[in-house]
């Protein structure tokens, strides 16, 4: 027979556990925008253990909607996770996160829909319009100081265009995420007739540098040649390039 003592640690520990399980979220929502730079949750229900956010945006980019739930076999390989499925105007999403006894946040099997239009001016030298939506795909990410050391995936803007101030259609847009010495770099190459190739790299601080170079074809709008001309550097055989550094 087990002494007293064990049943009571047991029973001391299943109470601890319905406690935390049943927080009310709103209670940690504070802890965890701070332990998540740029990130904010607002309409926050339901419990530490299964919950949601009708809001949540990640530096300034909008995700929509998030519900999680507590994934009890992540402690059994010494993590603390949580699967989250987002719901927004651009489609569901979903994520594995977590963070391990070590400290070390980590995401996988990420799937997640954004706006076009908020991601492009994020960057661009004028304000555009842009269409549809860019699908963000990643296996694997570890995170250190909300700076990723290890990522490995993409992102796909299917039928990727400009609309306005001027027309510039890309066509299905890929861009191969991946670790290169101290930035994260994403190789950008499309399948368009308006051609696109180079890199956009984030470096650790909140850096980043965008280097395009923009081959359209011989039908492109005299509107489009001169915006071209205003915001990049003519190159020969009339290509563009567009070189951009500042902070996300």
């Amino acid at each position: 027979m087990k002494p007293a003592g064990f049943y009571i640690a047991v029973g001391v520990a299943a109470y601890f556990l319905i406690v935390v399980f049943t927080l009310p979220a709103v209670h940690v929502e504070g802890f965890i925008e701070k332990q998540v730079p740029g990130l904010s949750l607002s309409a926050v229900s339901g419990s530490v253990f299964d919950g949601q956010a009708g809001r949540v945006s990640y530096q300034d980019t909008a995700l929509g909607a998030v519900h999680w739930r507590f994934l009890p076999f992540a402690l059994l390989t010494g993590r603390v996770g949580y699967q989250l499925e987002f719901s927004s105007l651009d489609g569901p999403g979903r994520a594995d996160v977590g963070i391990t006894f070590a400290g070390n946040a980590y995401g996988r099997d990420i799937d997640l829909h954004l706006q076009a239009d908020v991601i492009i001016n994020q960057y661009s030298p004028v304000a555009v319009r842009a269409s549809g939506e860019i699908n963000l795909l990643v296996e694997t990410v570890k995170m250190n100081d909300a700076f990723p050391p290890e990522l490995d995936g993409k992102a796909v803007w299917k039928s990727a265009a400009i609309l306005s101030p001027v027309e510039m259609v890309f066509g299905d847009t890929v861009m191969d995420l991946q670790r290169v010495g101290s930035e994260l770099v994403g190789l950008v190459e499309n399948a368009g007739d308006f051609r696109i190739t180079g890199e956009v790299a984030m470096a650790p601080g909140g850096k980043y540098r965008i280097d395009l170079l923009l081959s359209p074809n011989a039908a492109v709008s005299e509107d489009t040649v001169l915006l071209l001309e205003n915001t990049t550097t003519v190159q020969a055989g009339g290509k563009y390039l567009l070189h951009s550094t500042g902070q996300w």
